[in-house]
């Protein structure tokens, strides 16, 4: 016989006698149990015995009856009346499943006699390379079924050529007999899944994963571990989940906390071929998808001054510095002087706008930043703020001698029952609080004055100011160091100012004609608290 006798090194060889059925579920090979006529068996001899090896042999040589079924397979004996050595064998092509794993069948050994020559052997061949041997020496006893299981794992997936056959000496007085019966492949195989819920995840935030782990192999497993890369929680040591059956599947839920960006979970888990003793493992990835929604909200210069009347322009820079879009992005300002709208931001993109209005009073302007992460239905915020100086465009005139306006209004000046002169702080003509009262507006200042005994709430009025264009505004302290309280440039007949809790002191009320002087219709002034 020309075939290879070597034995190539095999990760493992699983040999193991069992004396009754196997209980395993596997997958038996084309005509495993010799049963069809014709056989995908090809038989082939290279001696003078040409019986074919393929029958039922239930009373040959001391065996007890087939493993399965009517026949089996009978490699080595003799033949010719005794005088001829039976060495024949068979094989076929078969494909092997991704996750063949082992080999099973079943085998009778039968010496009558001892051979110490020891060269009576039964092997088994996978592509010409030898997997199993089984030296007969004798005398053996009845011919007792025996299970062998071998590892072929290094064979998954690939068309190979199995084969069986006899290999003995010439002596027909020690020849050995070998049965084989029922040919199975085991193909043990573990899925895992991972599902991670909510689908997309805020950072810093916690989700669950579901786990799901199916035996889709045709072999029980037992001593299920599962092991993860990032996602601990979600471990199981041997023994926390059941065994599975071929087609069960058992899942759990773990909890993640604290996510953070780019986290991403190996799962694998570890099982053992029950009957076996066969490790099985298989893995899978996942990535969370952590969203990590951010604005930023710049607004240019921050800080402005600016003369009474004038315009501002606040230049405005949202920026989306997160990973995710953002819609619905809003911009308003506090008080409200602008605001804008702009239907979404992708990761780093940013909008610009200009915010251009006419302050009334030195201050602070807050502006913010809204949107909403659609995935996680997340708002988020931005906020910055501009102050803003305004100055008065006609500052009052400082004289280099202090003006006293005592509480009975006395003035070094005289007055006119119309108020002149008083175009300038040193001549302040003096009013009565609650009691209105009348002027012309025949040039462009009129200065007056008095004196809040008690902290009031103010309303300054003027009505029926015929020019229209000017303004009114009022200042508190003596005409050397006037603080400036508040404003009305309206293009109207009458201009109002409220000024709140305002402490006991001198006052003073500067009215500038921006329009025709009028010399006979007077308008009113009236400084009034509750």
């Amino acid at each position: 016989m020309n075939r290879r006798l070597f034995l190539l090194a095999i990760v493992s060889i699983l040999f193991v006698s069992l004396l009754m059925a196997p209980t395993l579920f596997a997958g038996l090979i084309h005509d495993g149990s010799f049963e069809n006529k014709p056989t995908d068996w090809e038989e082939y001899f290279n001696t003078i015995c040409m019986v074919s090896g393929l029958g039922d042999w239930t009373n040959t040589a001391g065996l007890t009856g087939n493993y399965d079924g009517n026949k089996s397979l009978w490699v080595g004996g003799k033949c010719n009346n005794g005088l001829g050595v039976r060495n024949n064998g068979a094989s076929q092509t078969i494909t092997l499943e991704p996750d063949a794993a082992v080999l099973s069948f079943w085998y009778a050994p039968y010496k009558f006699l001892t051979d110490g020559s020891n060269q009576d052997n039964a092997r088994v061949f996978i592509n010409d390379e030898e997997i199993w041997t089984l030296t007969v020496n004798g005398p053996t006893g009845p011919a007792v079924w025996k299970n062998a299981l071998i590892n072929i794992s290094q064979y998954a997936g690939q068309e190979v050529t199995l084969a069986v056959e006899m290999d003995q000496n010439t002596n027909p007085l020690l020849v050995a007999n070998v049965f084989f019966d029922f040919f199975e492949v085991y193909n043990p195989a573990l899925e895992i899944t991972q599902q991670v819920t909510p689908a997309n995840v805020l950072i810093g935030e916690s989700f669950t994963v579901d786990v799901t782990i199916n035996n889709s192999g045709d072999i029980p497993l037992n001593n299920l571990t599962v092991s993860n890369s990032t996602f601990s929680s979600c471990n199981q040591s041997a023994g926390s989940l059941p065994d599975l059956a071929p087609g069960e599947s058992i899942g759990y839920a773990c909890t993640v906390e604290n996510a953070v960006m780019g986290m991403a979970n190996t799962a694998s888990v570890l099982g053992t071929a029950t009957e076996l003793l066969y490790p099985v493992e298989t893995e899978s990835f996942i990535a969370a998808n952590v969203v990590n929604p951010q604005l930023e909200l710049i607004a240019e210069p921050p800080t402005i001054t600016v003369s009474e009347g004038e315009a501002v322009n606040v230049e405005l820079t949202v920026t989306n510095i997160g990973n995710t879009k953002l819609t619905n992005v809003q911009l308003s300002s506090a008080p409200s002087v602008c605001s804008f709208t702009q239907y979404e931001l992708l990761p780093a993109q940013e909008s610009f706008f200009t915010c251009t209005f006419t302050p009334e009073a030195s201050g602070t302007i807050h502006f913010a930043a809204t949107a909403v992460e659609p995935l996680t239905n997340k708002e988020i915020a931005a906020e910055t703020a501009v102050a803003i100086e305004v100055e008065p465009v006609d500052p009052p005139t400082v004289p280099v001698y202090t003006l006293y306006l005592p509480i009975t209004f006395n003035n070094v000046t005289n007055h006119n029952d119309l108020g002149e002169p008083n175009n300038s702080c040193d001549q302040s003509f003096p009013l009565q609080l609650n009691q209105p009262a009348q002027f012309l507006a025949e040039d462009v200042y009129d200065w007056y004055g008095l004196t809040l005994d008690a902290t009031s709430n103010l309303t300054i009025k003027l009505t029926n100011f015929v020019p229209i264009a000017g303004q009114i505004t009022v200042w508190r302290g003596s005409c050397d160091n006037l603080t400036f309280l508040g404003q009305n440039g309206d293009f109207a007949t009458t201009k109002t100012i409220q000024l709140s809790n305002q402490p006991p002191g001198n006052y003073s009320i500067w009215i500038i004609n921006d329009g025709p002087t009028n010399t006979n219709q007077k308008y009113t002034l009236t400084v009034s608290a509750p």
